[in-house]
């Protein structure tokens, strides 16, 4: 029986083998589905979809236990889903709650056709917005001016979609570059007539921003993008962010630039997660614990795509929304100091951007974990991002016109601020 393939309007798809009736499974009882509790209101989500088991990833007695019976596995990116997993398991169908799909094992899947599917694109705003914070931080802090610099967004798909929008928001002039994209002929941004340019013109901009999958074959691999040679190309005041994969990066780059006195770096991503190499954190300004894609909206989105998607292989409505439960948010203002005192603009738009996210908080929670031994490092990594604090994303929040100038007001519009 040939693949189908199933898109929502959020362009995520699901390959799988249909009709799902042509799977042998006992009718008189309900599916069985195994879930990760650190995917938001899962069990709620799925109540109309089956009997849900939910697992904590850090304990895998628990997660063999879930998927005894399980036909349907929903994960995120914190198991290796592969033989090792799911052989000899009842799994035909398997969800994760993020965009990335490398810690699927999709060959062995497909060769067992067991269905797979990803959120893909729905934490996107929030990696971008971090990218944001990040940046207006750097800016604050006095260690990198944002006044008529470029950004290179390496890997225009759905995250570098948002960063580029967002970028053009703060003012910064657009260098994109996507491969993949562009031998396909398509247009870089549905909105403009910027084309792609080269890796090696990319790279070569004031900011220079990672967004690509990590790929180690095909034509377009991505291991270690950033390498020793690429690397040289880095203007010395060149800011370096990575919120893609950790390997993207040779991390010995950051420890270079870091003794050359280069421009600040910042990183979400690690090789070796949750393993991360403390000497790396010290070498950049701002780290995080993998958290950039972290806001409520993109988990809960995500959590949709993934019903979504189990609905429509299974072949059962589901009246479950995730904007019903999203939850209120406060409204912002500006200080009435910095509208009187700054001529910069983007001094009040930090100041309302870091009241909806502070990427220093995560920072600092990261740092206070770097002493201790590598057990315990990896664990504390691991409760960071099991245990993230509710974050929104800027288009919740409504801020206070009259507490910001025009300038100001036009920007953090274009971050998509509500204004009142």
């Amino acid at each position: 029986m040939p693949y189908a393939t199933y898109s929502d309007l959020q362009h995520f798809q699901v390959q799988c083998e249909l009709p799902y009736f042509a799977i042998t499974m006992d009718s008189a009882r309900r599916t069985i589905i195994a879930a990760d509790n650190n995917i938001p209101f899962i069990a709620e989500a799925c109540a109309e979809l089956g009997e849900v088991r939910l697992y904590d990833v850090r304990r895998p007695a628990e997660l063999r236990e879930a998927l005894a019976e399980a036909e349907i596995l929903l994960c995120r990116s914190t198991i290796r889903v592969d033989e090792d997993l799911l052989g000899g398991t009842r799994v035909r169908f398997v969800a994760t709650a993020t965009s990335g799909t490398d810690h699927f094992d999709i060959p062995w899947l497909e060769r067992q056709k067991i269905a797979w599917t990803s959120a893909a694109g729905s934490n996107a705003r929030s990696v971008a917005e971090w990218m944001v914070a990040v940046l207006l931080q750097l800016h604050h802090d006095g260690t990198f001016d944002l006044d008529n610099r470029s950004i290179g967004i390496v890997g225009v798909g759905h995250v570098g979609t948002h960063t580029a929008r967002l970028s053009e928001a703060l003012g910064l002039r657009l260098i994109l570059n996507d491969p993949p994209r562009e031998e396909r002929g398509e247009r870089a941004l549905a909105w403009s007539d910027i084309a792609f340019s080269s890796f090696e013109q990319t790279i070569g901009a004031d900011i220079v921003s990672l967004h690509t999958p990590l790929e180690t074959g095909g034509p377009y691999p991505t291991f270690h993008l950033l390498n020793t040679a690429s690397a040289a190309l880095l203007k010395p005041e060149a800011v370096v962010v990575n919120a893609a994969r950790g390997d993207v990066a040779d991390p010995d780059i950051f420890l270079r630039r870091s003794q050359q006195d280069c421009a600040p770096s910042a990183l979400d991503v690690f090789p070796d997660e949750p393993r991360i190499d403390p000497g790396l954190v010290d070498e950049v300004q701002i780290a995080t614990p993998h958290v950039a894609g972290h806001s409520f909206d993109g988990k809960l989105l995500g959590t949709q795509m993934l019903v979504d998607a189990l609905s429509a292989y299974l072949g059962i409505p589901t009246s479950w929304r995730y904007e019903a439960v999203l939850p209120a948010t406060p409204i912002l203002e500006g200080s009435g100091e910095a509208k009187a005192t700054s001529g910069d603009p983007l001094v009040q738009v930090h100041e309302i951007v870091r009241q909806a996210y502070d990427p220093l908080r995560d920072d600092a929670a990261l740092r206070s974990t770097m002493d201790a031994d590598p057990v315990t490092r990896a664990a504390a990594f691991r409760t960071l991002r099991a245990e993230y604090p509710l974050r929104r994303e800027f288009r919740a929040f409504r801020v206070r016109g009259d507490s910001v100038a025009p300038e100001a007001a036009r920007i953090l519009t274009g971050l998509s601020f509500q204004l009142i």
